[in-house]
């Protein structure tokens, strides 16, 4: 794999960023007040659509999320290093969910999920490329963008 891949600790701080940036927007409309009173994790469930389609309609359309962006990271087709299709796009944060979702607050699912993050993380900290299970199951990768310089553009 080419050495422009995008580290553990830069994907981590851009998955955080984003998960913050959707929380807070949540929040502040849909959130709250709670809108379905005596429901339980109707709001969990808010979230986890809400992530999944900004992080899918963002990796679809631009190649990376706002987080991403920020850390400068672009998620692209680990075949053919393009823009990622729209499949992909929304398979790999279901990946991601799949292996980092904790907000469930049942002990049993928690215990569960939170050793698949665990392993997600551990996946990503060994690989060569850091190709999470996520990535893997959706075939991305997440690489650093790389400012062209005058030079190399002419």
């Amino acid at each position: 794999m080419e050495s422009n891949l995008a580290s553990p600790a830069r994907r981590i701080t851009a998955s955080f960023i984003d998960g913050l940036l959707v929380v807070v927007l949540l929040s502040q409309t849909i959130l709250h007040p709670n809108v379905f009173p005596g429901l339980i994790n109707i709001q969990a469930f808010i979230v986890i659509a809400a992530l999944v389609a900004y992080e899918a309609l963002f990796i679809y359309f631009c190649g990376w999320t706002l987080g991403k962006l920020i850390l400068g990271i672009r998620i692209v087709d680990l075949s053919t290093h393009e823009r990622p299709s729209l499949a992909q796009s929304f398979l790999r944060p279901w990946a991601k969910l799949l292996f980092g979702l904790w907000v469930i607050n049942r002990e049993f699912i928690y215990l569960i999920t939170l050793l698949l993050s665990a392993f997600n993380l551990l996946r990503m900290l060994t690989d060569d490329a850091h190709l999470s299970v996520h990535d893997r199951i959706a075939g991305t990768a997440a690489f650093r963008l790389v400012k062209q310089t005058e030079e190399s553009i002419g």
